[in-house]
């Protein structure tokens, strides 16, 4: 009996901690941080994606090239950047921001490959960069800590 009782209460101990683990990482969905919108660029392209006018906060990168400004709003989940992928295109203005439930490190953003990093102290605060490659780009705080993707298409 003692060991009947064991064995069940084992079970029951394992599919808790399974459960919260399943919950903490997002319900297995590897593609639930890809990016489908916060993102303005030229032409629309389908999802959230949307038509929307440069300059604007950005620092004036859109007006300079008379090209639309693709904006970015970042926040944070499980204390790395989401969403964990963004999307831009080559040779058109990227302006990055973080919504306010960013916190520590993370608020000193990052892209090393491309040589672009900024401390963004509030929400109106912005990284504003030409992306002229293309390629995928790792994006982190400037300790390496909280990780994002920048997929330059």
């Amino acid at each position: 009996m003692k060991n009947t009782t064991l064995l069940l209460v084992s079970i029951i101990i394992l599919f808790i901690i399974g459960g919260i683990f399943f919950v903490k990482t997002g319900n297995g969905n590897k593609n639930s941080n890809t990016l489908t919108g916060n993102v303005v660029v030229n032409g629309g392209g389908g999802g959230n994606v949307v038509n929307g006018g440069g300059g604007g906060s950005g620092g004036g990168i859109g007006k300079a090239t008379g090209e639309e400004v693709q904006k970015v709003v970042l926040g944070m989940k499980n204390y790395n950047y989401y969403p964990s992928e963004v999307k831009v295109k080559a040779g058109t203005p990227v302006s990055i921001s973080l919504e306010d439930s960013v916190f520590g490190c993370l608020r000193a953003l990052s892209i090393r490959e491309l040589g672009v990093g900024k401390y963004l102290r509030t929400a109106s605060d912005t990284l504003d960069f030409l992306p002229t490659q293309k390629g995928v780009f790792k994006i982190s705080c400037t300790m390496g800590m909280g990780y994002g993707k920048l997929i330059v298409e």
